[in-house]
């Protein structure tokens, strides 16, 4: 793997054990769910009918409540059909459910105005949905703008309705191995799917791993890890398998506003660039950093399995679509 430490989850030791019989958990997990109610490309609509999407989402949600795992998920909104009820779906499962703007822009290509339009019609439509506010935004990309003006205008505005950001500690590469997951379906490769399965289990060993390996540089302790996955057929096959895993590794799961409720999420973030880098990237000094871990891990994925097949994206949308 080129140099990666994988599987070896050395989680923390505590420094004082419990007194009680119960183990403590070596590390806290909250799972954080992207682009609702399905993956696709920017620019590209949901295949399938909103039954299927339906039921995907109804698959997922009861995988969690079987787990008794309280999630978040943030929605891209131009991609639901009302007939899909996936909002529905997750609001009465006791999740967190948030914004993930109207049709993902990258806010430093398109700019304040246009993008915070984008998050302010999905903010409301997330709003008639529900009959309540959403409170929480995921920036598309994990980008939050091209400098720091921009990041702190954009924060202060959404505050004045009622949003604010949801950080990922563990950006991951999930994203890459669910397009090819969703290739090897279609053209029926068992092995390929086979080797993308065994790919992204190992993938999200080791993001936790350096998740919880960057902690312990900044802020220099263990924190509550927010691990980023997304709404495609992937996580819907095989979250039930790694949450059985990570339980089996003494992790514990908790809800967002737990986790949110950390020191570390009320820190100064220090980067103002324009990539989308996680948080435990952001609260670090410029000077201080080293190789990112995400970044080298989507090239080695890609360099795997090769780029996105088109035919993987989604349908094409016309730009005058309103859809």
């Amino acid at each position: 793997m080129r140099g990666l430490v994988m599987l070896t989850m050395s989680l923390p030791v505590q420094a004082n054990p419990p007194s009680d019989a119960e183990e403590r958990p070596s590390v806290q997990v909250h799972l954080t769910l992207d682009d609702l109610p399905w993956m696709v490309q920017r620019g590209h609509g949901v295949p399938g009918s909103a039954q299927e999407i339906r039921e995907q989402n109804k698959a997922l949600a009861a995988t969690f409540a079987a787990h008794q795992v309280k999630v978040s998920v943030f929605f891209t909104c131009e991609r639901i059909r009302p007939e899909d009820e996936s909002v529905q779906i997750w609001m009465n499962g006791g999740h967190t459910v948030g914004n993930h703007t109207w049709s993902h822009p990258k806010l430093s290509a398109v700019g304040t105005e246009v993008w915070l339009a984008d998050a302010k019609k999905c903010h409301d439509l997330l709003e008639q949905s529900m009959g309540t506010a959403p409170t929480w935004l995921r920036y598309p990309y994990l980008g939050y703008g091209q400098d720091q003006d921009q990041r702190d205008d954009v924060t202060a505005r959404l505050a004045a309705f009622g949003e604010r950001t949801a950080p990922v500690t563990i950006a991951t590469t999930e994203w890459l191995y669910a397009y090819t997951y969703r290739r090897a379906i279609r053209t029926g490769d068992k092995e390929l799917k086979r080797q993308v399965v065994a790919g992204w289990h190992q993938h999200m060993d080791a993001a936790l791993q350096y998740g919880v390996d960057a902690a312990a540089q900044v802020p220099g302790r263990n924190v509550p890890q927010t691990v980023l996955l997304h709404m495609n057929e992937l996580v819907v096959d095989e979250v039930d398998r790694l949450i059985a895993r990570w339980k089996g590794k003494n992790i514990a799961f908790i809800d967002l506003e737990t986790a949110m409720a950390d020191p570390v999420f009320h820190m100064e973030n220090r980067y103002t660039g324009p990539a989308g880098v996680s948080w435990l990237r952001r609260i670090r000094d410029p000077s201080d950093y080293d190789k990112y871990w995400f970044g080298f891990e989507e090239g080695r994925v890609q360099e795997k399995f090769g780029g996105i097949d088109p035919a993987d994206k989604g349908i094409p949308k016309p730009t005058t679509s309103t859809e």
